[in-house]
C-alpha cells in the first residue's frame, strides 16, 4: 500500500494514497498516479546508488482550500503491507508544480540535493578510509558506515580527479572502480562490497512473481589505461574502465624526466671542465638521482599493475555472473541494496534455485509491484 504525506499552507498535513485506506489514520484517494521510484547504481560493477523520482500526479479536489495548487510541497513517501505503524519510509522529497489540468496537478519529485565540490581532488588510500573522508565533502550532514566494505579486498584507489568535481560523483566513479556500491538512507552513506551480504532473505512462491534471468554481455578483454585482463569468453566487445584508478606511475615517470634532464644539464658542464671536482661531484648526485628515479618508476609501474590487475578480475567476475529481474509485491520491509535474496522457483516447468544480491529496486505504484535486480547464481 501506499502512504503519502503532504503539508500543505491552509490544510496542514494531509494524508493521500491512491486508494482509499482506513488505517490508523484515513487516507484519501487523492493520488491518481505516482512514477516508479528507482534506486539504481552508476554501473553494473558499483558506485552511487541513485534515487531517480518520476511524476506526482494529485486530484484537484485535494486543493479545495489550498486554490491554486501550491508550487512546492514536501512530500513523505511511505509503503506499508500491513498497518500504518509498519510503514517504511522511502523518500522524503519536496514536490515542484509542473502543471495545472481539470482532471489532475501534476508535480516533479526532488529529492536531497548532495552538491559539495571539490578540485583537482588527489586519492591515495584504500576504498572505504577515502569514502570515510570524502563523503562528508558530499554534504556536512553525510556520516559514513563501512562496515561491509572490504579495502583489503578491493584494489587501492590512487589517482587524482583533475577539474571541478562534484563530490558524490566522483566517488561514485572511484568506488565502482574498487567494486563497492553505496546507497544514502537519512543522514548515513552505507558503503558496501559488491561481494559482501547487506542482510539476507529467503522468498517463498508467495513472495514474488515469476522471474527473468539474463546472461551479461560477453567481454573479451577489460582495460584500465594500458593494461589489459583476458575475459572468459574469447568472443566480444573490449570492456574499458576508467578512470585509470591507480596511476602512480604518471609523476614517477615525470620525476624521473626531470632527473635524467638535471642530469644531462650536469653532464654537459662537466663535459666543458672535465676536471672540475665540484662538477665531477654535482655530475655524480645527478646520476644517483636518476637511478633512485628509475626505481621509484619501476616500483610505481609494478604497483599500478598489480592493483589495477586486481579491481579488474574482480569486475570481470561481477559483469561475467548471471542477471536476474524479481517482480514481488509492495511489502513494508523491501530489500535494502546489497542484499541477498533466495529462492526456489517452479514457473519455468521445472525448479529453479537462485539467489542474488540486489542492485537495484524500483516501485512500480501503479502496477502495484516492485521490481528488483542484481547478479547473482541459478542451478
Amino acid at each position: 500500500m501506499l502512504l503519502v504525506e503532504l503539508t500543505l499552507p491552509a490544510a496542514g498535513l494531509v494524508r493521500v494514497s491512491n486508494e482509499p485506506l482506513a488505517l490508523a489514520h484515513y487516507w484519501r484517494p487523492s493520488v491518481a498516479s505516482l512514477g516508479q521510484l528507482v534506486w539504481s547504481m552508476d554501473q553494473p560493477y558499483g558506485g552511487y546508488v541513485r534515487p531517480r523520482y518520476g511524476l506526482l500526479e494529485l486530484l484537484p479536489d485535494l486543493f479545495t482550500v489550498d486554490w491554486p495548487p501550491p508550487v512546492s510541497i514536501p512530500v513523505t513517501v511511505m509503503v506499508t503491507d500491513s498497518d500504518e505503524a509498519s510503514a517504511r519510509t522511502i523518500l522524503r522529497a519536496t514536490a515542484h508544480r509542473t502543471e495545472i489540468r481539470r482532471d489532475g496537478v501534476t508535480y516533479q519529485l526532488y529529492g536531497p540535493d548532495y552538491d559539495g565540490i571539490f578540485t583537482d581532488h588527489a586519492y591515495a588510500n584504500t576504498v572505504d578510509a577515502l569514502f570515510t573522508n570524502n563523503i562528508p565533502l558530499a554534504d556536512a550532514s553525510l556520516a559514513a558506515d563501512t562496515s561491509l566494505a572490504d579495502g583489503a579486498a578491493a584494489p587501492a584507489i590512487h589517482y587524482t580527479d583533475a577539474g571541478e568535481q562534484v563530490v558524490i560523483e566522483s566517488l561514485s566513479r572511484a568506488c565502482a572502480c574498487a567494486t563497492h556500491m553505496f546507497y544514502v538512507e537519512g543522514s548515513t552513506a552505507y558503503l558496501v562490497d559488491m561481494f559482501a551480504d547487506n542482510g539476507s532473505s529467503l522468498l517463498t512462491g508467495f513472495d514474488f512473481f515469476p522471474s527473468s534471468y539474463t546472461d551479461g554481455k560477453p567481454y573479451a578483454v577489460y582495460r584500465c589505461g594500458d593494461i589489459a585482463l583476458t575475459g572468459s569468453n574469447s568472443y566480444g566487445d573490449d570492456k574499458r574502465i576508467t578512470p585509470v584508478f591507480h596511476d602512480q606511475a604518471s609523476q614517477a615517470q615525470q620525476d624521473y624526466d626531470t632527473a635524467v634532464r638535471e642530469l644531462e644539464l650536469a653532464q654537459a658542464s662537466l663535459d666543458a671542465n672535465p676536471t672540475d671536482s665540484d662538477l665531477i661531484a654535482a655530475r655524480d648526485a645527478k646520476q644517483a638521482a636518476v637511478d633512485s628515479a628509475a626505481n621509484t618508476l619501476a616500483n610505481a609501474q609494478a604497483a599500478d599493475e598489480t592493483e589495477i590487475n586486481k579491481g579488474l578480475t574482480r569486475i570481470k567476475q561481477i559483469l561475467e555472473m548471471p542477471r536476474m529481474t524479481i517482480k514481488m509485491p509492495i511489502v513494508s520491509e523491501p530489500p535494502r541494496p546489497g542484499e541477498r535474496l533466495s529462492w526456489v522457483s517452479d514457473a519455468m516447468g521445472q525448479d529453479l534455485s537462485g539467489w542474488m544480491r540486489v542492485r537495484a529496486l524500483v516501485w512500480d505504484f501503479d502496477n502495484e509491484q516492485m521490481v528488483v535486480e542484481g547478479e547473482g547464481s541459478y542451478t
